[in-house]
């Protein structure tokens, strides 16, 4: 376990440094919005454009570790829907609280499960992560909105609504520009590959500034119990789910273990700016995000190590 806990010692410090800087107002609160639009908008994206641009994916198996995450994200989505009642009852959530139990359960953290990667397996291994998040981001976008739509407070948005927002998602368009530089029958100038690597050594450590910036440590007691729930799920949950469908469809090693860690991380922190547009009980969502990320600390080791052993 020594590597695992290695890699994310860093990286959940990194975290609790954005926190703190939040917390001492060394930048402004309107600050971070901006650097979280950065993030979103043109590192992340770029790290993944340079990449999936300069990969061998042939060398990686993109098409089955794709398939396994959404069979394990579409297992865990279906159970959950189906046990609605039920959980919401045991858990004392009404529509809009289990709208936000269901977001804290299914969706995760790209920006943590890219700097875990990376940290683990370098640029091989951010092929497999942005080739997840390409395939995951429309499903779960989808999922949520539907779930949010039948039982949120407020109406959803349209069809063609969703539709633009994913095909104007900065990943999923990253992913396509990289995949279509990949195979592209010249090689990109080493300026442009440089410039790329530039730009994408930052991603990583300001957009895990940005989690801990967003971190809510707030927790209303009455809220423990879906809180606790849907950590349990997520962090452990979804875990399970992924190591099944991934040996079920033939993936193992490297491949299985970054498969795992996208399932394994934080939930989403965009759940939250969800959940206030379509209704969703936004404060309950604030502190699934909060309370995920830091139980992550203690689950992600015991999770990656079990990984590891699975993985053949």
């Amino acid at each position: 376990m020594s590597n695992i806990t290695y890699a994310l010692v860093p990286v959940f410090a990194v975290i609790m440094i954005g926190f703190m800087l939040r917390a001492s107002k060394l930048i402004a609160d309107d600050d971070w919005a901006g650097i979280n639009h950065l993030c979103y908008y043109l590192l992340l994206p770029m790290l993944i454009v340079k990449s999936l641009s300069t990969a061998d994916l042939a060398a990686a198996p993109v098409f089955r570790v794709a398939a396994a995450m959404i069979l394990a994200t579409i297992c865990i989505s279906i159970i959950l829907f189906v046990a609605r009642i039920p959980l919401s009852k045991l858990l004392g959530l009404d529509n809009a609280g289990y709208t936000s139990l269901f977001q804290g359960s299914t969706r995760w953290h790209g920006f943590i499960a890219l700097a875990i990667i990376a940290a683990l397996y370098g640029d091989q291994g951010v092929i497999i992560g942005s080739i997840g998040l390409a395939t995951l981001i429309p499903l779960l976008n989808l999922i949520n909105v539907v779930v949010l739509s039948l039982y949120g407070d407020r109406t959803a948005s349209s069809a063609p609504g969703l539709l633009r927002q994913l095909s104007q998602n900065p990943f999923i368009i990253a992913c396509l520009i990289g995949i279509l530089l990949n195979l592209a029958p010249f090689d990109m100038p080493s300026t442009l590959v440089t410039i790329l690597d530039l730009v994408g050594r930052a991603a990583l450590g300001i957009s895990l500034l940005t989690v801990g910036a967003a971190l809510k440590p707030r927790l209303n007691m009455a809220d423990l119990r879906p809180v606790f729930s849907a950590a349990i799920i997520r962090l452990l949950g979804m875990p399970f789910f992924m190591v099944t469908s991934c040996l079920a469809l033939g993936v193992t090693g490297e491949p299985l273990i970054i498969a795992v860690i996208c399932a394994a991380v934080p939930t989403a922190a965009s759940g939250y700016i969800l959940a206030k547009q379509m209704g969703g009980d936004a404060d309950l969502m604030a502190s699934i995000i909060t309370f995920q990320v830091l139980a992550a600390t203690l689950t992600l080791p015991l999770v990656l190590s079990y990984a590891q052993s699975t993985a053949g």
